[in-house]
């Protein structure tokens, strides 16, 4: 499926998801987060016409996927200097985002804790499914 690259589609906040529909939304995500032309390290479900409340993340050796996730606590607020989005290709933004995030999941791993690069992709993604972009929270130049 082709990623999405519309603001006003991406910015339309996501539905909660019905675990039996996951399976197959968390196919075409990684089919797409595979075959795409950028190479990412996540992508929500609305970046490819789906408006329900899926993202993965694949970096290196994690595999998570996030369904009906919300961040419960954050920590240690930082400075990301070239946040990018397949969404919006070729831009990169300074943003804050927070260093430790604690996840509560709907799927395994139910509730957990990112820091990191991890941290900073879920946060991607979550606002991805709120319908905020990361352009949105870029810092002024």
């Amino acid at each position: 499926m082709k990623i999405i690259t519309d603001q006003n589609f991406l910015k339309i906040p996501c539905e909660k998801v019905n675990l039996e529909e996951v399976p197959n939304i968390i196919h075409l995500l990684e089919k797409s987060l595979k075959n795409s032309e950028i190479e990412g390290i996540g992508l929500a479900a609305n970046q490819i016409g789906i408006k329900k409340r899926v993202a993965i993340i694949r970096m290196d050796k994690i595999k998570i996927d996030l369904v009906n996730a919300d961040i419960v606590s954050s920590y240690d607020k930082i400075l990301v200097d070239g946040e990018g989005c397949l969404s919006v290709p070729g831009r990169t933004e300074r943003t804050f985002r927070f260093n430790e995030i604690q996840v509560k999941n709907e799927v395994y791993p139910y509730n957990f804790i990112a820091v990191g690069l991890l941290s900073v992709a879920i946060q991607h993604e979550l606002d991805h499914l709120n319908g905020i972009l990361f352009i949105e929270r870029a810092l002024p130049k």
